[in-house]
Parts: C-alpha cells; sequence; structure tokens
C-alpha cells in the first residue's frame, strides 16, 4: 500500500537527521545519489525495513499568498512550543521563540551551540514549480517534526493522485512518532523506535495492512489536532484554488 512506502521512506530518510542538519548542511550532499540509493533500495513493499537509527526527541503558524503579479509566498512562523522562551518584547505582546532547543551541546557535534550559528529546525514551508519554472502550488503546515511527514502526503495527493486542495487536506493522515515523544519534536530521537499514528478517517483497511506489515499502530480520533494545520493554494491556466485545515480552528481562506 502507499502509506506503508511513504512511511518506510521518511524512516529511511530521517535515519541520520540528528547527526547531519545544522546552518551549514550542504544539500547537494544530503542529495547525493550515492546516499540516497541505498536508502530507496532499503524500501520494501513486504516488509518494515529493520533500522539501527537514531531518531532524535507548538506554537506554529502557516499561510500561503499569491498576489495579482503572480508572486507566491509560503510562510511557517514558530514560537517553537506554545510561549517560546516565554520572553516578551517590551510591552508589544510579541513572544521570543526559544528555537534554540534545537542546539546539541555535545562537543563536536556539527548542530553544537556556539555564537552566530542558526539551529536546526522543522520549518518546512513548500513551494511547487513546473520545468519551466512556474509557479504550480504553496502549501505548508505546522506541527513539529510531523511537518515533512504531512507534505510528503499532501504532495503525494496533489501530484501523484491528482486531488484538489479540499481533498487533499481533507484525507486522513499518518504521523510517525518516537517512544515517549510528547513535544513532537523528539520523533528522531528513539534509536528507529517509532510508532505510526493513523487519523480516524483514513481508510478502514489501513491499521491492520500495516500492523501485519511490521509496524507499530496507534488510531486517534479523525480531524485531530495532532496531525497539523496545512493550508494550500494550487496555481492553474485557469487560476487561483486553495483551502484550509479543516483541523484548524482558525482557518481562513480569502481571494480578491
Amino acid at each position: 500500500m502507499w502509506a506503508h512506502i511513504l512511511i518506510e521512506s521518511m524512516r529511511q530518510a530521517a535515519v541520520d537527521r540528528p547527526e547531519v542538519l545544522h546552518a551549514d548542511a550542504n544539500p547537494a550532499e544530503l542529495l547525493a545519489n550515492a546516499r540516497l540509493q541505498p536508502r530507496a533500495a532499503n524500501v520494501s513493499r513486504a516488509s518494515v525495513a529493520k533500522l539501527h537509527e537514531r531518531y532524535t526527541g507548538g506554537g506554529t503558524t502557516h499561510l500561503c499568498v499569491r498576489d495579482s503579479e503572480g508572486m507566491g509566498v509560503s510562510l511557517t512562523q514558530s514560537n517553537g512550543m506554545s510561549f517560546g522562551s516565554r520572553l516578551v518584547v517590551g510591552k508589544t505582546g510579541i513572544w521570543l521563540q526559544n528555537r534554540g532547543f534545537a542546539f546539541s551541546l555535545e562537543p563536536g557535534h556539527p548542530a553544537e551551540y556556539g555564537p552566530a550559528r542558526r539551529p536546526p529546525h522543522t520549518l518546512s514551508p513548500l513551494m511547487i514549480t513546473d520545468g519551466d519554472g512556474r509557479l504550480r502550488a504553496l502549501l505548508g503546515t505546522r506541527g513539529g517534526d510531523s511537518q515533512p511527514q504531512i507534505l510528503l502526503q499532501l504532495v503525494a495527493r496533489l501530484v501523484h493522485a491528482g486531488q484538489d486542495a479540499a481533498e487533499a487536506l481533507a484525507a486522513g493522515r499518518w504521523v510517525l512518532r518516537g517512544d515517549a515523544d510528547e513535544t513532537s519534536f523528539d520523533t528522531w530521537g528513539f534509536h528507529g523506535s517509532v510508532r505510526v499514528a493513523l487519523e480516524g478517517q483514513v481508510p478502514s483497511g489501513w491499521d491492520a495492512a500495516l500492523s501485519a506489515l511490521g509496524h507499530r499502530v496507534e488510531s486517534e480520533a479523525s480531524f485531530s489536532h495532532a496531525f497539523g494545520h496545512a493550508q494550500v493554494v494550487l496555481v492553474d491556466d485557469h487560476g487561483l484554488s486553495g483551502a484550509a485545515d479543516p483541523r484548524a480552528l482558525a482557518e481562513q481562506v480569502a481571494g480578491y
């Protein structure tokens, strides 16, 4: 089933995330065929890979905008967790973020805390363009470590399955979670011991099929807050279309 393939792909892709994601990471090296091909080869349709991986263990919002001149913006803004650092700028009411928690205090670690350094983070605003560089979609979500997982599913639905924005956003989702991770920021910190959480409105056979393949599956409520608040704007030759996540209490779509 396609959900299993995407889950296994995410497990393989994130196997060394804490070691390689830092301010000076080289995208060309991370996406090199020599690095990715062995991982792709380990994705099996019939079983869950036995990995000796290290998976390490809010207050985020996202918006998508496309103006009349064709410029698009996909923006994710985050305090980190809830009220961030719990420090407020003067009397402005603006909370300072606490993204420094993603630094490592391990001496010599690529993401070691230090001056003039930027911490790794989960923010994943996304744009899709065609072969000519024309904007085709804007999307993003809140959700800590679940952000790339949710966006992977949305891209699969929008691009591969041809769903519209509302269909893709309303469909049931899966999210990988690390053991004992209650923050949504430590999915990858439990040495490969991850659970597959399924939203209540996923197809009825997913639970049994994924369990049979070796995944540890947990079922949760439909349209759960824990499965992200995504936004999507699609651009085609006929104009614009968009949708806001039904899981959010304050979602909004507007046009002019």
